[in-house]
């Protein structure tokens, strides 16, 4: 209730007013408010539980990514500690094949050079060749001209033969004189001689002369007294071939070569 106060001027008296004021109406409005703050509820309610869900996942999901970091980090450092083993490999080799690769200019220069040496050696060897085909159908046709005697036939001829009554003289009519004056009057008659250079285990060397003949083979002539004597390796030459002989050096025979 609400009194107004009002003042009567024809009587001087007050006059109060009585009227009801108008109560707003208010229930439409409040169920709005409630369905709002019910709604704000519920959208939080939402939004909370879907952010602790996505909170979770997203903390499972750290974790996984962690622990691949971790496991990232260590490959990392072992591929980081291969790398600098494989960097100082790679340094070494580096200069293994600069050793190398010096070394194979090197011997490209030295190959070069024998293949012009070995050019060289071939046309050389090609003359060579021709020049002993000449000289090996040479001495096939001197060859000819003379025979292999029979053992009687070299006896006869030694016995004949007068190197023998030449004197020694050293360091001017030696063996080796001796056996080129057999061998060449040997060959004057048709027959085939050789002539045998020997070397002693003292170091010192011999000559004589050899017959191949068609009925004993190899006969050893020493030309200096016409005696038939045993040549080898081995064999003491002035000792097994001649009695009561003193020799000052050691004649072992120790190289025999047969010139024809």
């Amino acid at each position: 209730m609400i009194q107004s106060k009002l003042f009567n001027s024809s009587s001087n008296d007050e006059v109060y007013l009585e009227f009801e004021k108008e109560k707003p109406k208010v229930r439409g409005t409040t169920k709005f408010t409630v369905f709002l703050i019910i709604l704000c509820i519920l959208l939080s309610t939402y939004i909370y539980y879907m952010t602790t869900f996505e909170y979770g996942f997203l903390k499972e999901r750290y974790s996984e990514l962690l622990s691949s970091h971790q496991m990232l980090s260590e490959k990392y450092n072992s591929l980081l500690n291969n790398y600098s083993k494989l960097q100082k490999l790679y340094l070494k080799l580096s200069e293994k094949h600069s050793i190398l690769n010096k070394s194979y200019s090197e011997l490209s220069e030295r190959y070069i050079i024998l293949q012009d040496n070995y050019k060289d050696l071939l046309s050389n060897y090609s003359k060579l060749d021709e020049e002993y085909a000449n000289i090996k159908k040479q001495l096939e046709s001197i060859q000819t001209l003379y025979f292999n005697p029979t053992y009687k036939q070299v006896k006869d001829f030694i016995a004949k033969d007068e190197t023998d009554k030449n004197e020694y003289i050293e360091n001017e009519y030696t063996c080796f004189d001796f056996s080129a004056d057999v061998n060449n009057n040997a060959e004057k008659e048709g027959i085939r001689c050789g002539m045998v250079l020997i070397r002693f285990k003292s170091g010192e060397g011999h000559a004589l002369v050899v017959f191949e003949t068609v009925d004993k083979g190899l006969i050893f002539i020493e030309p200096q007294d016409d005696k038939e004597v045993k040549v080898a390796v081995g064999i003491r030459y002035w000792r097994d071939n001649y009695e009561n002989v003193i020799v000052k050096h050691d004649d072992t025979i120790t190289k025999v070569t047969i010139v024809w």
